[in-house]
């Protein structure tokens, strides 16, 4: 009896460790796998519950920032529909009050208009800028037709045919003038030929031997009563190169003196340093021939009596500006 029962252990361990049969090996590797693949599912679904839920969140703050434009864009339209509901507003007011802003703005325009031909009457001595911004706005009051404006309309005509009457100085033509001037005395020069001694008119061969006899006697008494010994050395000429260089740069700058004043509207400077160069060819450059002299002595004199400043007209559209009813109201 003891030794059957020591031995029944030993047979059941030897049956456990008998060989798996295939179909069992088969059922084990199908549920190995199938664990293997439901592991894999639950880890993409995590993945993409994960994924869905980001995109959630985005969508969520897409909304948001949506939600939020289109609230700012409600206000900026309240805004707007207010604008222009002041806007309509004004417009209203201005159509009710449309004759008198019309006279506010042509009387502006006026002034700016009259403003701009003082200045150029005064800064500039242009007279045909003046007349041109008068007549920009004598058209407008040919357009606009109000009673008020007529005293004003007539004296901007009267203005315009003031200005219209002056004669411009052409400034550049009289600078022209001067600058040839001084090529003229640049070009003077020391006349060297002599003037040819005068012949004696044709006599008969008797009348020569009958003369010429009388000289010789004539001149044979004279030997022997007077003689002359020459001791003195010959005088220098008056006026040399070396003189008349330098009067040449004395006149010169006495003509650009003149061409400053000229380009700085000064009559009185620019009369004065012409007036002195004509002074100095006339003292100092006598002992050149009147050929050189004389067209430069016309053509100074000529030049100084050109006018290159004016007195301004006072202009009385000003006057009439100022006693409008309305700019007394608006200024």
């Amino acid at each position: 009896m003891a030794t059957s029962s020591s031995r029944q252990p030993l047979v059941t361990s030897v049956a456990i460790k008998r060989p798996l049969s295939m179909g069992f090996k088969l059922v084990l590797l199908f549920l190995t796998l199938l664990t293997i693949a439901a592991g894999i599912m639950a880890w993409h679904s995590e993945q993409e519950h994960k994924r869905a839920r980001s995109s959630l969140r985005a969508v969520d703050a897409s909304l948001a920032r949506v939600s939020g434009e289109l609230e700012s864009m409600g206000l900026r339209e309240s805004l707007r529909d207010a604008q222009l509901k002041q806007q309509q507003d004004i417009i209203q007011t201005l159509l009710l009050d449309g004759p008198a802003l019309r006279q506010r703005w042509l009387t502006d325009r006026i002034d700016a208009a009259v403003t701009v031909a003082e200045r150029a009457l005064q800064l500039r001595h242009d007279a045909v800028a003046a007349r041109r911004a008068l007549l920009s706005v004598d058209a407008l009051l040919n357009e606009q037709r109000f009673e008020s404006f007529d005293a004003l309309h007539r004296a901007l005509k009267q203005d315009i045919k003031t200005l219209a009457a002056l004669e411009p100085i052409d400034t550049s033509a009289l600078y022209l003038r001067l600058s040839a001037v001084q090529q003229d005395i640049a070009a003077l020069k020391v006349s060297t030929v002599r003037a040819p001694t005068p012949k004696p008119a044709p006599t008969s061969p008797q009348e020569n031997s009958a003369m010429a006899d009388l000289w010789q006697q004539g001149v044979a008494k004279f030997r022997q009563l007077i003689v002359v010994r020459h001791h003195d050395e010959p005088l220098a000429p008056v006026l040399d190169d070396a003189r008349l260089d330098v009067l040449r740069s004395q006149i010169d700058s006495q003509v650009l003196q003149a061409q400053v004043a000229l380009l700085q509207g000064d009559a009185t400077v620019y009369r004065e340093a012409l007036a002195a160069a004509m002074r100095r060819v006339q003292a100092r450059l006598a002992a050149l021939p009147v050929a050189q002299t004389e067209a430069l002595l016309t053509e100074l004199e000529d030049l100084q009596a050109q006018i290159i400043t004016r007195d301004e007209p006072a202009l009385i559209s000003r006057a009439a500006l100022t006693a409008l009813p309305s700019l007394g109201g608006e200024r």
